[in-house]
């Protein structure tokens, strides 16, 4: 779907049949230009389009399988990963793909995905699914396999949402559940404790200090905030307090403005 009227409306798009594809993550790395990545009945895993959404074309690599996620550095450099053993590089906007990790290392589901730079990336791994995850570091632009790929943390199963995030080679924050804060680049972690006994099922960091978690107390779902790095945490008010609305995943513009999407729709 696309809205030109800032969410009033929202279209499908007339060039992609939706019967036929499962898309998993949208990234436009530019007003222009923008990528697509999930899966088909016939094979199309990454579409691109350079007009806005308007149209939009196949750039999938030769046998690949889904793709779960994608990082754009810009229009043109980028990484995604999925299902399948195999994470995928582009340094021309699609035109050629290189695969910078194929083996069993923590995969065959390669989820979440963030590159901060041409060489240090991250990538959340697991063997089924819903076993234990292991978020991998690469230094080298994924150009090694193991070493070159360590694990920095074991998290609990996860599923589709979004579980770490890094600002630069050092400092990030990862867990699912509880949350965890790194300012040594996964060698060591600092456990971060939610008000409640609360679970955390999504979040999102604007800066260093700031962040914004999704999560559930019991059946409830909340939404809390931070505005020094972790160490306090408050409850924000939302509309379901009591209910069973489950937020999977949450996403802010800025300290004001942002959205959760869960269960039963978008808040």
């Amino acid at each position: 779907l696309q809205t030109f009227d800032g969410g009033d409306t929202w279209l499908p798009n007339p060039t992609i049949n939706p019967d036929s594809f499962a898309f998993y993550d949208i990234e436009f790395p530019s007003k222009n230009v923008g990528y697509m990545v999930g899966g088909s009945t016939d094979g199309v895993t990454i579409f691109k389009t350079v007009d806005s959404g308007q149209s939009w074309s196949d750039i999938s690599p030769v046998g690949t399988s889904v793709f779960y996620n994608a990082s754009f550095l810009n229009r043109d450099t980028g990484f995604v990963s999925g299902l399948g053993s195999k994470i995928y590089k582009t340094f021309d906007g699609g035109e050629n793909w290189e695969v910078i990790l194929s083996s069993s290392l923590g995969g065959p589901y390669y989820r979440w995905i963030q590159f901060i730079s041409v060489d240090t990336g991250y990538v959340c791994a697991s063997h089924t699914g819903f076993d234990d995850a292991l978020l991998l570091k690469t230094t080298d632009g994924g150009s090694n396999l193991d070493p070159a790929w360590p694990t920095i943390i074991t998290l609990p199963p996860f599923n589709s949402n979004k579980n770490f995030q890094f600002f630069d080679a050092k400092f990030g924050y990862a867990g699912i559940a509880n949350i965890n804060k790194t300012e040594t680049g996964g060698n060591s972690w600092i456990q971060l404790f939610l008000p409640n006994n609360s679970d955390s099922l999504s979040l999102y960091f604007l800066s260093r200090d700031t962040g914004f978690v999704a999560g559930n107390v019991g059946f409830a779902s909340a939404i809390y905030k931070t505005f020094d790095g972790g160490n306090l945490w408050f409850q924000c008010e939302t509309q379901y307090p009591d209910s069973q609305y489950y937020l999977n995943e949450i996403y802010f513009v800025d300290k004001d403005y942002g959205y959760a999407v869960g269960s039963f729709g978008v808040f």
